[in-house]
């Protein structure tokens, strides 16, 4: 996501923690030109070694924005076939719009449509088998404050729109999950 890229030189994000960690490209490449991002690329795929870059830290704090659940939902279980990038070229262009499209002139087809939801639903899956990794190679020492939420939903031609721009149902029911992981001795 590139608005924490600390390449940017308006990003004041980086500056304000001793430690900083950016896993995307150090250029600003615009959508849908991100596809297809390589294995390593998306932040969750270094969940060990995040966890080892805590070490025996204490206290500290992690903030991982997890790109993969955004668009275009890119994982190393996501296959980029022409039909997909078609259909993420025209999710972006609806998105970008604002505009609200009436069920017989909508720019993602019902094909492409369904494509971009199986993505989503296996992007979130991936991410899900990170955060096993790296809550399980996260230090013991002390109790843990965990909590793993999402920032937005999506809509992809509910109500004719398309994108996270809108106070909708699908835009704002996100998940969220707390808990405290608890000292091991």
């Amino acid at each position: 996501v590139q608005f924490f890229n600390p390449n940017l030189a308006l990003n004041m994000l980086p500056k304000m923690f001793p430690e900083f960690y950016y896993y995307g490209a150090p250029e600003n490449i615009p959508e849908p030109q991100l596809l297809p991002r390589g294995p390593r690329d998306p932040p969750m795929a270094h969940a060990e070694e995040i966890a080892q870059k805590i070490g025996n830290k204490k206290p500290f704090f992690l903030f991982i924005n997890s790109s993969e659940t955004h668009l275009p939902f890119d994982t190393p279980a996501t296959q980029i076939t022409p039909e997909y990038t078609q259909a993420i070229t025209h999710f972006y262009e609806a998105t970008r719009s604002k505009k609200i499209y009436k069920t017989n002139t909508r720019p993602v087809g019902e094909q492409e449509r369904e494509l971009i939801l199986a993505a989503q639903v296996r992007a979130v899956e991936w991410v899900d088998s990170q955060l096993v990794i790296l809550v399980a190679n996260l230090p013991k020492e002390f109790p843990t404050l965990c909590v793993i939420m999402g920032d937005h939903g999506e809509e992809v031609g509910e109500n004719g729109r398309y994108g996270h721009g809108y106070p909708s149902p699908q835009v704002m029911q996100i998940p969220l999950w707390a808990t405290v992981l608890e000292k091991q001795v």
